[in-house]
């Protein structure tokens, strides 16, 4: 892969959709869960405190050390996303050069700058992003497997492809794997202190828990609905166009193809997933994109061969991106309008611990305090939390959370009714404020038609 002009410009394209308007989807509270974790690395320096509750280190380090930069910490986070998917479309492009054609480098490049499913994931502060990059390194280099495992648990459903189709002999990869694996099973027990705590920390903590009697035909019937808003029927087409053009290539020169085994590892991991998720998401699938997108490069690459005149072949290739891109166009624009997966859409716009309307939450804190001294508190580490505290306007306001805002609610400390400041506190669910508590309601946002986010006063 040489770096030419051209690459200069699909680079600074590429990165252009990662970071504009980087900050106008608001906080999912798994993003804000990532970024509590990297403040709580930033003041403690406790490096593996978050593998205690079944969370990979990697990833939240390098959001604490971004956080390091003069922007706001929800951007700043975020931007880790974006850097590692960058990495991600370049090493997945070499993969192609090297198992395709060199000119399926720019195809593959392409593909991960527009697909809906790669922009939405390296625009925010979730784990996916950052280890489909180990994942696709460990092609490259076994011994870095391990990183994938420790920036997310799934990033061990790259081991069988390395073994497969990765860099060197079968020999040398199985031993680097191996001393992959001790290094995790080191850092694990660094973690937990104790060899047999740690399959109940790891297994037993983890938030997505899998069974073999997940529901294989629903979870069947929502992928199929999540891979159309995110992959787009053309790239789908494409992928499976390319994997029988593997097979038939395979047949022809009696030899596996790597392409060919890329694309039996896709769909083996795919029901795999599908058939143990017991709580399943979109994101749970994107380790596939790796070969979703040298799939549909490969059968690019078929397509190109046959000869035909480069404008119907221009006019074609913009056809199968053209879906993907007018998508893609407004989850960086007008995210709350893109066409996404109605789970995702949830859990970012309509969920109770959504960020929805931080800002004028954080104008409404402001002009409740004037010039007064005040106390914001929240129910817990959500997004309106980790938005709040990233507000520099806020940056003089004490904000914290505290357990007698959790459910069922008890009563409010003499300390705080006692307290001189002007006392908010924030609350995003019920059960409604118990009747005995000396509060008034002052502002409340609509998120959807059925879901607000309230801000409460604390009359003394």
């Amino acid at each position: 892969m040489k770096f030419s002009f051209v690459w200069i410009l699909l680079i600074s394209g590429f990165l252009f959709t990662r970071f504009y308007n980087v900050g106008s989807l608001p906080l999912f509270s798994d993003e804000g869960y990532a970024v509590a974790r990297a403040w709580e690395i930033k003041n403690t320096g406790d490096l593996l405190g978050m593998v205690k509750y079944a969370t990979q280190p990697i990833f939240i380090w390098l959001i604490a050390l971004f956080q390091f930069l003069s922007l706001n910490n929800v951007i700043s986070g975020r931007l880790v996303s974006g850097f590692f998917g960058l990495g991600t479309a370049l090493l997945i492009s070499k993969l192609a050069g090297k198992w395709i054609s060199r000119r399926t480098e720019i195809t593959v490049f392409i593909l991960m700058s527009i697909l809906p499913f790669s922009v939405f994931y390296d625009r925010i502060v979730l784990f996916e992003s950052a280890t489909l990059f180990y994942m696709s390194l460990a092609m490259f280099f076994p011994l870095m497997a391990g990183l994938a495992v420790l920036t997310k648990q799934t990033g061990w459903l790259i081991f069988p492809l390395v073994l497969a189709v990765g860099k060197g002999s079968l020999k040398e990869k199985a031993a680097k794997i191996f001393i992959s694996i001790l290094a995790v099973i080191a850092v694990w027990y660094l973690a937990v202190g104790d060899y047999s705590f740690i399959s109940g920390t790891i297994i037993g903590k983890t938030a997505t828990p899998i069974s073999a009697s997940g529901n294989l035909k629903n979870n069947l019937l929502r992928s199929k609905l999540w891979l159309i808003d995110y992959l787009t029927w053309p790239v789908i087409g494409l992928s499976v166009f390319g994997g029988f053009a593997a097979f038939i290539d395979t047949v022809r020169k009696k030899k596996i193809s790597p392409v060919l085994v890329v694309g039996g590892w896709t769909l083996a991991i795919f029901l795999f997933i599908n058939k143990t998720a017991v709580i399943f998401y979109p994101r749970y699938l994107y380790s596939i994109l790796l070969g979703v997108v040298l799939l549909a490069a490969n059968g690019w690459e078929f397509i190109q061969s046959r000869g035909l005149n480069k404008t119907v072949l221009s006019g074609l290739f913009l056809l199968i991106l053209l879906p993907g891109i007018i998508s893609s166009r407004k989850i960086i624009a007008t995210p709350k309008e893109a066409k996404i997966p109605s789970e995702d859409r949830f859990q970012f716009f309509e969920d109770w611990t959504s960020g929805v309307g931080s800002g004028n939450l954080a104008d409404e804190i402001l002009r409740e305090a004037g010039e007064d001294r005040i106390n914001v508190y929240l129910e817990e580490e959500n997004s309106y939390f980790v938005t709040l505290k990233s507000d520099q306007r806020l940056k003089g306001i004490k904000i914290e959370t505290v357990s007698w805002l959790m459910d069922p609610l008890t009563e409010i400390p003499g300390e705080v009714l006692q307290d001189k400041k002007i006392s908010l506190f924030i609350r995003n669910r019920h059960p409604d404020i118990p009747e005995n508590w000396p509060v008034k309601l002052i502002w409340a946002y609509p998120k959807t038609d059925k879901r607000s986010v309230y801000l409460y006063k604390i009359i003394r």
